[in-house]
């Protein structure tokens, strides 16, 4: 090693130490089990903090794996082991960590070539280990997923591939309160109950494709879009009025809060901690087990419109909320199926967007944001930062949406 990057590494590793010290000294912003954690270690109860930081670890939070990497790198409390302390860096990092990314390259100049392939195979491979907290306030309500506190990078930085304007500027969100997301887009069947119970007119016009056409239908609603649909096929054709009024009818029969999602929550509730534009590479065919986009089902269905992924999923339109993989916080379809709306106003961009998870408001409000895309879509509509906007009244043979509370 030359002098000059001795004198490098001796460097940074004066700064990490530094760091490391605040940290385990701070009480930290983030979920539960982080805090438990410092305060074990405060109280010098070295294995009931890891303990702690393991276990939120693995519910994705990047903190407690920032925690553990430099406990590792260190040998506080555990044997020093570079290629541990590299691969929790690593997921911190990749969970948008600035901290631990800078830490991870300091680790990285004690280990050899070897050790860091090493520890970054053990990145790759390592999954979230903790269960969905589920729950039901009513044996007619959605299931809910209860998510972690955490804060996320919204929007798509300006080199991520078919990105547009309006997702930008990017800036960092925080969820500070516990959050609780349907665990399906809301289905034919739950809806079908609200509306037999109120009374509500929900039905057309609706925007429909049929036939490779597309336009206002008045024969078609959310009981008949055009397509053949199952109780557990998420409802469509719903205007944001109908989706507000569903939320309402919720609230009411629970006494708890029901209402849409926030664009900001929606956003952090899709990502689940990914960085990445969506939660599969999109050459690999992989979005046929991830997502109901357009795929070749769809092509020979509307051969006139010329797009899609080369893989088969056997669905041509909506299908049965829970067909395709959950992301890392068990909820199902935030990509494809149905654009979901948000309870925000429509904006052109970030540009001084709240930062805690509050949705965007005015009082005049001619449109609403709609997430997700569609079963109609191509892929570069199913990523994480796409929005669009439409007026509230309008119904669409791919919109939906699913509900939220705050868990007190």
């Amino acid at each position: 090693m030359t002098d000059t990057v001795r004198e490098s590494v001796m460097l940074r590793s004066t700064v990490f130490s530094a760091a490391l010290a605040a940290a385990l000294a701070c009480v930290s912003l983030a979920r539960a089990d982080y805090e438990a954690g410092q305060r074990a270690w405060q109280a010098g109860d070295a294995p009931a903090a890891l303990a702690e930081w393991r276990s939120s670890s693995a519910g994705g939070d990047s903190r407690s794996m920032l925690a553990l990497g430099r406990v590792h790198f260190r040998g506080l409390g555990v044997a020093q082991d570079y290629v541990e302390a590299h691969m929790w860096l690593n997921l911190s990092a990749g969970r948008g960590n600035a901290e631990a990314a800078v830490e991870r390259e300091i680790v990285a100049a004690r280990m050899t070539a070897d050790q860091v392939a090493s520890a970054q195979r053990r990145a790759a491979e390592w999954r979230p280990k903790t269960r969905a907290d589920v729950f039901q306030d009513c044996p007619e309500c959605p299931e809910m997923v209860v998510l972690p506190v955490g804060g996320f990078e919204m929007g798509s930085p300006s080199s991520e591939a078919g990105r547009w304007d309006n997702e930008g500027p990017r800036h960092t969100v925080r969820i500070g309160y516990r959050l609780a997301v349907g665990r399906y887009e809301v289905t034919v069947a739950e809806f079908g109950r609200f509306v037999a119970a109120t009374g509500h007119e929900a039905e057309g016009p609706c925007w429909t494709a049929e036939d490779g056409k597309w336009g206002e239908n008045r024969d078609r609603g959310w009981r008949d879009p055009g397509f053949r649909q199952a109780g557990r096929s998420p409802v469509v054709c719903v205007s944001w009025d109908d989706a507000q009024a569903y939320a309402n009818w919720l609230s009411l029969k629970t006494g708890t809060d029901y209402r849409l999602l926030t664009e900001a929550e929606w956003e952090y509730a899709a990502r689940a901690g990914a960085l990445s534009p969506r939660s599969w590479d999109v050459g690999t065919g992989a979005q046929c087990r991830h997502a109901n986009g357009a795929d070749l089902t769809f092509k020979r269905l509307f051969p006139d419109w010329d797009w899609g992924v080369e893989c088969d999923d056997g669905a041509a339109h909506a299908a049965p909320v829970g067909s395709y993989a959950p992301n890392d916080f068990g909820l199902h379809d935030m990509l494809g199926n149905a654009w979901e709306w948000t309870a925000d106003c429509w904006n052109g961009d970030y540009a001084g967007a709240a930062t805690d998870g509050s949705a965007r408001m005015s009082d005049d409000c001619p449109e609403r944001v709609v997430r997700g895309g569609s079963w109609g879509n191509e892929s570069r509509f199913l990523r994480f930062a796409v929005r669009l906007g439409n007026e509230p009244a309008v119904r669409i043979d791919v919109y939906g949406f699913r509900v939220a509370r705050t868990v007190d």
